[in-house]
């Protein structure tokens, strides 16, 4: 249906002199009631960005396509005049506020059914007569309102173009008071005037290019610039980027220009032919507008206008309410509030001092002595009430200012201190001080330099009446033994409150003890160094901690025998999750039978959860570690192998697993966790004891800079694993040697996932034709059905692999090196189908730019070529996941 000869464009939102934001709903109403759209789905597409960059010219071309209704002319004749939305060239701002086309264009999504399509204009960002708060109102609004959003950028995509759209992106969220999806649909980054179309080509293509570099996460990067990135791609369901040539000098440079297109370059031309139909395309799952996950209609926006934006009349940032900047502060440290905050107006020195806003301070080392003052001025001294949380590093050169920070009950909101390191002189100070704060919760200490006896230190924390978690580490002498001098609580005036006590520091069998007593309410302890002492843990007393849910222990002396005596003597009853971690070189650890006859009589309520559902202990943590030398015997495991995959074990998915790290081979047993390999169990848990019972993996980690250690130490390690349990899925986490793999696999003949994090072909380890031989040999020994690796530089690395595990039916890639995606698919199934028959149905790979675009050319790639006949392509946040029959 052809548009009325009034349509046109129509402004919405203005803003006035006194940069008031003003909706004009009645105009709104008019359009998005229009009879047309009455009923239907709609789609909203916008165009925003910097002023004067061409954004309504560019529109004018939108409006052209939508009123030839899919004509292949739609472009338009050579001479015929550009109009629609007002635009014209020069230097000064033209739109202001946000224009609509006043008609809604009808068109039909492939099943039939009819959308009505809006067009929506915006005013310039960082023009000279706008503010930063206005600018961010405006494109937070368009934003939260469209379902495809032309972000127009000039030149090229750079940090502070993503800066500010993340900027802006917060803000809108922030509006939001509750979504279950990502708040913005699609972000279209369209790249004008590119100029290095000699390296990047125009279009999609090229765009993809540059956007997948500047999103990509580096190492080592400013965890700033990672939140950006981070931000992004949470905020947009889809985000594509299009590079558009410069449109001719007659463009930029005539002032009489009009648009013609005869005055306009040829590649700007072809590349609109490109972009303009690729916005509109209608089955886009992006194009339709969603709010919360549902399809909306044109009514629904006009509410949905109302409510988000204007609510109560706000029409300035001024008016939003406290608890918006509350959302804001809280990413803000107290300094960083004030230098930023409390000059700009009284409405916000008000909000500074109310006392709805907390504090959280945060001192860093590097921060200079008078940077350090200002803040005791400026927050210290005035907003005493207000501060949550202090966070101190504190250098020798700072013990004069720490010494002057007067601690008293006007802290009234303070719950938690961080000191950390400190003088164990200073801390002796300022402890006594602690006892006047009303809501102290939290303290953590760290302390300097070694002090030979904590027990006043640990008295002076017991004084402290509302204290509920503390972390104390004491850094460890060369020169004397640390001790801790405390006569046990007898009386109800000596308990404390503490629930939460992690010690990091020497402390003997009866030092614990002494301690505990004074925290009978203690529900989670920690404690990662008992030390040596003369006194027997036979004759230490039982302790009870009748609320003790979680205990952790790191000990590198106690042999499982004092292991039982101790735990019997910290008996209790609730007791949830227990961790243990030892390199004690007692291989009763690996008893797998000792270890379930202990629970079970130890833990009594355990027997009864499997029998009646009682309480029950729910995680279990252990970590063995053993090591081998050329003039050391290592014990090894000589009773039963495979009694960890025992029903006991089964049953609470308590999972073994062997990791190999230079010269220590480690243990460890912990709750089973969904691994790469389950792809057709991820969302559920397993349930199988069959499958449980092969879930025994393998960790190879070289942080060596001389390679793996030898041959014969490799088979050590292996072999020492193999009188534990059999091992069914291996991993590698460092650069694997081709030469090294055929020696494993020999000696894991039961592997069935094997993960490696890169191959390596380097001249020193070429391999021979006779290794070349065994591993084709080999190839038809090994079980190997599931492969993952973590890099490839080469497709060649993939071929070979495909050589050496002719069973794999399921292939993962974490990283492509330099490798286009689409030539990436196309090389591995042309492979595949070469190879008749190969049992290869998944292959599953890592992309940072992964999204509906890339799997709709890779479905059009693969049913153009006829790689593959029953397949469907999906991508699951940045993994594409192509499966075929």
């Amino acid at each position: 249906m052809e548009q009325s000869a009034s349509a046109g464009p129509v402004q919405i939102v203005s803003i006035t002199e006194d940069h008031k934001f003003e909706l004009d709903e009645k105009k709104l109403k008019q359009i998005l009631y229009h009879r047309r759209a009455i009923g239907k789905k709609i789609s909203l597409v916008s165009i925003a960005g910097d002023f004067r960059k061409g954004k309504s010219f560019l529109l004018d071309f939108f409006l052209r396509y939508l009123r030839a209704q899919h004509n292949t002319e739609w472009i338009g004749r050579e001479n015929e005049p550009l109009k629609g939305f007002d635009w014209r060239g020069g230097a000064t701002r033209h739109t202001t506020g946000m224009i609509m086309w006043s008609e809604p264009f009808l068109l039909s999504l492939p099943d039939g059914e009819e959308i009505a399509v809006f067009l929506m204009d915006t005013q310039g960002t960082f023009d000279s007569n706008s503010t930063v708060f206005e600018n961010a109102f405006i494109f937070a609004l368009t934003l939260l309102v469209s379902s495809v959003t032309v972000y127009n950028i000039m030149h090229n995509l750079q940090e502070d173009n993503l800066q500010h759209l993340s900027f802006f992106a917060e803000y809108g969220v922030l509006a939001i008071d509750a979504y279950h999806t990502s708040p913005f649909q699609q972000l279209t980054f369209l790249v004008r005037d590119w100029q290095f179309e000699y390296e990047t080509a125009y279009g999609f293509d090229g765009g993809e290019d540059i956007l997948s570099d500047r999103l990509r996460i580096r190492e080592n990067q400013h965890r700033d610039l990672e939140l950006v990135r981070s931000r992004l791609r949470q905020c947009f369901r889809k985000v594509n980027c299009f590079l558009m040539p410069h449109p001719g000098l007659k463009v930029t440079n005539r002032k009489d220009f009009d648009g013609r297109l005869v005055d306009i370059e040829e590649d700007f031309k072809k590349q609109l032919l490109t972009l303009v139909p690729e916005v509109f395309r209608l089955d886009n799952p992006n194009f339709i507008k969603e709010i919360n996950g549902e399809q909306i209609t044109s009514t629904d926006l006009f509410e949905y206008f109302r409510v988000v934006t204007f609510n109560q009349e706000t029409t300035l940032i001024e008016d939003l309410s406290n608890e918006f900047f509350y959302e804001i502060f809280e990413y803000l440290d107290s300094y960083e509030i004030y230098q930023a905050f409390f000059d700009l107006n009284n409405r916000f020195q008000q909000l500074l001092n109310s006392s709805y806003l907390l504090f959280k301070i945060r001192h860093c080392y590097s921060q200079s002595k008078e940077i350090i003052m200002n803040k005791y001025k400026q927050i210290f001294l005035h907003n005493k009430n207000q501060i949550f949380s202090v966070h101190l590093w504190i250098l020798p050169d700072n013990n004069q200012f720490i010494s002057s920070f007067t601690i008293d009950s006007s802290f009234i909101r303070l719950e938690s201190l961080v000191f950390r390191p400190i003088e164990p002189d200073l801390l002796i100070s300022l402890l006594p001080k602690l006892i006047y704060l009303p809501r102290l919760f939290s303290l953590t200490i760290d302390t300097w330099s070694a002090l030979k006896d904590l027990g006043n230190i640990y008295q002076l924390i017991f004084n402290l009446r509302k204290l509920k978690y503390i972390k104390y580490k004491a850094t460890e002498s060369d020169d004397f033994d640390i001790t801790v001098s405390l006569s046990i609580a007898t009386n109800e005036q000596q308990v404390s409150t503490i629930e939460y006590l992690i010690i990091d520091h020497p402390c003997a069998y009866n030092e614990l003890y002494n301690i505990i007593s004074y925290t009978p309410q203690l529900r989670r302890l920690k404690f990662l160094n008992l030390s040596e002492s003369n006194i027997s843990i036979e004759v230490i007393k039982p302790m009870t901690l009748s609320n003790l849910t979680h205990l952790s222990i790191n000990n590198y002396q106690m042999t499982f025998d004092e292991f039982e005596i101790f735990i019997k003597k910290l008996y209790s009853s609730k007791l949830k999750v227990l961790s243990f971690t030892t390199i004690v070189q007692d291989i009763a650890y690996l008893d797998a039978n000792r270890w379930e006859e202990f629970i079970l009589q130890n833990l009594p309520k355990l027997e009864e959860f499997i029998l009646q559902n009682l309480p029950k202990l729910e995680e279990f943590y252990f970590k063995y570690s053993t090591y081998f030398e050329d003039h050391y015997e290592t014990p090894m495991y000589s009773g039963k192998r495979d009694q960890f995959i025992s029903p006991f074990w089964i049953e609470r998915r308590w999972i073994l697993q062997a990791e190999i790290e230079l010269d220590n081979l480690i243990y460890s047993i912990r709750p089973y966790k969904k691994r790469w390999y389950e792809y057709n169990t991820q969302h559920k848990m397993i349930n199988s004891c069959d499958q449980l019972s092969k879930f025994m993996r393998l960790i190879l980690v070289n942080k060596s800079s001389e390679g793996w250690p030898n041959s014969l130490a490799i088979n050590k390690y292996i072999s020492h694993v193999l009188t534990v349990t059999q091992i069914h899925h291996m991993e590698t986490q460092e650069h694997f040697f081709i030469g090294k793999l055929r020696e494993i696999l020999d000696l894991l003949s039961e592997l069935d996932t094997l993960q490696i994090f890169s191959l390596s072909f380097s001249q020193s380890t070429y391999l021979s034709r006779e290794e070349i031989e065994d591993l084709l040999f080999l190839s038809t020994k090994n079980q190997i059905t599931k492969l993952c690796l973590e890099i490839i530089i080469l497709i060649e690395e993939v071929y070979f692999l495909i050589e050496i595990f002719p069973r794999i039916n399921h292939l993962q890639v974490n990283f492509i090196h330099s490798m286009d995606v689409e030539l990436f698919v196309r090389l591995i199934l042309i492979q595949i189908k070469i190879k008749s028959n190969h049992p290869l149905r998944l292959l599953c790979f890592c992309v940072a730019a992964a999204d509906d675009e890339m799997v709709h050319k890779l479905e059009k790639m693969i049913n153009i070529e006829n790689l593959l006949v029953d397949f469907t392509v999906k991508h699951v946040m940045n993994e594409i996941y192509l499966q075929w029959k």
